[in-house]
C-alpha cells in the first residue's frame, strides 16, 4: 500500500511543480516520447471538435510529432488563434498552463490511481464498519472541475445526506509530501479532528485508529440537529469571527510566535488544545512545507507583482520571454479553491509596512467575508496581467502582524482597518513572575521601565517581555547584561531618537548613585562651567555615556524598580 500512495504523492509533488512555473511544464511537454505523444494524439482525436481546449492540446501534440520544440510564445500563438475561432477567450477560466497540458502527464495513470484511491476508500468503509451507513466521495487530479487539481482526496459521509459537501464528512487528504486526514465541518470550514504525516510516518493502521475515534459522528451526523451537542461544542473552541486578523503590539511580545499558534488553531484545533508548543511548532513547519501554511513579510518596496501576479523576465535559448507568475496570494488561494475542504493560512509579518494599495490593489474589497467566493455577495475581479478572473476562497485566512513602535493603528490604511479584526498584544510581564536572577525581580523591572515609558513617550512603545523570556532563575548576571547592551539600550534609542536624558529617567539612573546609573552624564556641573564658563547655560548639549560596569551590578538593575529601602541609600558595589 504504501508504494501506491507514494506514486500518488509523487503525482502531488509533481503537480504542484507544474502549478506554479510554465516554464517547467514547457520543458517537460518538451521530453514526451514519441509513442507518448501517440497516444495522447490518439486518445484527443475523438474529444477535438468542439473542444477549444482540447483542440489547444491537440495542436500541441502534433508540434511535438514534426519535432518541434514547444514554446511559451507557440502556445499563445495557438490560444490566439483558438480565441479568435470563437469569437471570445475561452482560456480565461483555465489560468497556467498546468491546467491545460496536466493530461499529457496523467491521462496514462489516471486509471491506476483512481483505483487506489477507491480501493482506500472501500477498505476504510469496510474497517470503519460503514458500509452500510455510509458512501464516498473520491476526487482525482482532474479536479472537482476537471481543470487538474494538485492534490487528491477521499471523504466518506454519512449515505442519509443528500451530498458530500454540505456532509460532517471523514477525509484524506494527498498533497505534495504530507497525507493529511480527520473529520471536517463543512458549514464552519473547520477541521474537527486532523492529523498531518509525512510518507514515511504513514501507515494505514494508524490512518484506520485515528478517524475511528469520529465514526460516531458520522453515524449521527450531528450537522442535522439544530441542538446537537456534540460536534458544535468540539468546534467552539477554534471558531473565529473573523478570517481576517492583525496582532498587535510594540516589540518584543510575542506577536510573530502567536501567529504559529493562530494557524494552528485554525488548521488544527485538536493539537493547539493540547497546548505543546513543539508539536504546535512541529506541525507548522510540517504544514509550512506542505503550502497549506505560506509566510510573508511585507516592507517598503514589496509590491503587487510579489503578492498578487506580475511579469517577470527569462531567458531562454529563444531570447527573453516575459511569462506572468503568480504571487504568494494567488497561489495560496489556487491551491485552496482546490481542496475547500481545507482551511489554508497567510501570515504577513510586519503587514503595516507595506504600501497596502500597493500590495492588495483591488483585491482589498475580496478578501472580506461576504465579497468571497461562493457568498451571496461574492465579487470576482480580471487580473491586470494574466486577464484571469479571480475570487478569494472562502477557506483562506489571513493573518497579520503589525508593530506599534513603526505606527499606530490610527495610522494604518483605513481600507485595512475595516477588513481586520485586531488582537492586541500587550507586554505581559507576569510571564516572568518568580523569575529572579541575582536578587532581581525581572517582573517588576519591566513593569517600572514600561511605566516609565508610558508617561515620557505612549504604551505603543513599551518593552516586550519576549526579551526576557529565554533568561530563568539559574541565569547569570552577564545574561541578563547582553539582553539590556544588545536588546533594550538600543531600542530605547530608537524610541527617544538617542535622547539620552529621557533613556536615563527610564532606567531610574536619576534615582541611582553614579555607579549605579547604566546612562550617565559625562561632565558633571562643576567640570562643564571650568570648561565653558560659570555663564555656561548649555544644559541641551550635555554629554553622555554608557557605564558599563553598571551592566555586572545587580543593584544597578534592582534600583530600576520601586522597592522598600530607598534607591538612594543603596551601597556602592565593593568591586
Amino acid at each position: 500500500m504504501n508504494n501506491e500512495i507514494k506514486r500518488i504523492l509523487e503525482i502531488s509533488l509533481q503537480f504542484q511543480k507544474f502549478s506554479h512555473d510554465n516554464n517547467l511544464v514547457i520543458s517537460e511537454l518538451n521530453k514526451l516520447r514519441k509513442d507518448e505523444l501517440e497516444a495522447i494524439k490518439k486518445d484527443l482525436l475523438p474529444r477535438v471538435e468542439g473542444k477549444p481546449v482540447n483542440q489547444c492540446r491537440f495542436e500541441v501534440v502534433e508540434e511535438l510529432l514534426k519535432g518541434n520544440q514547444i514554446t511559451i510564445d507557440k502556445i499563445e500563438e495557438i490560444k490566439n488563434i483558438i480565441t479568435s475561432e470563437n469569437g471570445k477567450n475561452v482560456f480565461k477560466s483555465w489560468g497556467s498552463y498546468f491546467r491545460v497540458f496536466y493530461t499529457f502527464f496523467y491521462n496514462s495513470v489516471k486509471l491506476q490511481i483512481k483505483n487506489k484511491l477507491n480501493d482506500l476508500a472501500k477498505g476504510l468503509l469496510a474497517d470503519l464498519d460503514l458500509e452500510q451507513l455510509a458512501k464516498i466521495k473520491i476526487v482525482d487530479f482532474d479536479g472537482a472541475q476537471n481543470q487538474g487539481s494538485t492534490n487528491s482526496w477521499v471523504a466518506i459521509y454519512n449515505s442519509k445526506q443528500p451530498k458530500q459537501s454540505s456532509s460532517l464528512q471523514l477525509f484524506v487528504i494527498f498533497s505534495g509530501n504530507t497525507i493529511s486526514y480527520g473529520l471536517y465541518h463543512p458549514s464552519t470550514k473547520k477541521h474537527l479532528t486532523q492529523k498531518i504525516v509525512s510518507l514515511k510516518e504513514y501507515s494505514y493502521q494508524d490512518l484506520k485508529d485515528f478517524l475511528a475515534d469520529s465514526r460516531q459522528d458520522i453515524v449521527d451526523d450531528n450537522l442535522i440537529s439544530e441542538d446537537s451537542g456534540g460536534v458544535e461544542e468540539r468546534i467552539s473552541v477554534s471558531s473565529t469571527s473573523c478570517q481576517n486578523i492583525i496582532l498587535f503590539g510594540p516589540p518584543g511580545t510575542g506577536k510573530t510566535y502567536n501567529t504559529i499558534n493562530e494557524a494552528i488553531k485554525i488548521i488544527n484545533p485538536t493539537l493547539y488544545n493540547k497546548g505543546i508548543r513543539k508539536d504546535i511548532k512541529s506541525e507548522f513547519n510540517h504544514l509550512l512545507e506542505a503550502g497549506q501554511i505560506t509566510f510573508t513579510t511585507f516592507h517598503q518596496s514589496y509590491g503587487y507583482e510579489d503578492f498578487v501576479e506580475g511579469i517577470k523576465v527569462v531567458t531562454t535559448d529563444k531570447g527573453l520571454e516575459y511569462p506572468v507568475e503568480p504571487g504568494v496570494f494567488k497561489t495560496l488561494c489556487e491551491h485552496a479553491d482546490q481542496i475547500k475542504t481545507n482551511p489554508y493560512v497567510l501570515i504577513i509579518d510586519e503587514i503595516n509596512r507595506g504600501n497596502i494599495s500597493k500590495v492588495f490593489g483591488e483585491l482589498i474589497t475580496l478578501i472580506e467575508a461576504d465579497k468571497r467566493k461562493g457568498a451571496e455577495e461574492e465579487i470576482s475581479v480580471t487580473l491586470p496581467y494574466s486577464k484571469e478572473p479571480f475570487s478569494v476562497p472562502k477557506n483562506v485566512y489571513i493573518i497579520g502582524t503589525m508593530n506599534t513602535a513603526d505606527a499606530s493603528i490610527a495610522k494604518l490604511d483605513v481600507a485595512l482597518r475595516r477588513r481586520f479584526d485586531f488582537i492586541e498584544m500587550p507586554p505581559k510581564p507576569e510571564l516572568l513572575k518568580n523569575r529572579v536572577i541575582a536578587g532581581i525581580d525581572l517582573e517588576r523591572m519591566l513593569i517600572a521601565i514600561n511605566s516609565r515609558i508610558e508617561i515620557l513617550y505612549d504604551r505603543d512603545h513599551t518593552i516586550g517581555h519576549s526579551f526576557f523570556m529565554k533568561l530563568a532563575s539559574n541565569s547569570k548576571i552577564e545574561d541578563l547584561a547582553e539582553v539590556f547592551q544588545k536588546n533594550i539600550i538600543p531600542l530605547l534609542q530608537e524610541y527617544f531618537f538617542d535622547d539620552w536624558q529621557r533613556i536615563h529617567w527610564v532606567l531610574g539612573d536619576h534615582l541611582k548613585p553614579k555607579n549605579l546609573q547604566f546612562i550617565q552624564k559625562n561632565n558633571s556641573e562643576e567640570e562643564l562651567k571650568e570648561l565653558m564658563g560659570e555663564s555656561w547655560q548649555g544644559d541641551d548639549n550635555i554629554q553622555w555615556q554608557l557605564n558599563k560596569d553598571a551592566f555586572k551590578e545587580p543593584k544597578a538593575y534592582v534600583g530600576i524598580y520601586p522597592y522598600q529601602t530607598s534607591v538612594a541609600a543603596v551601597e556602592p558595589s565593593s568591586e
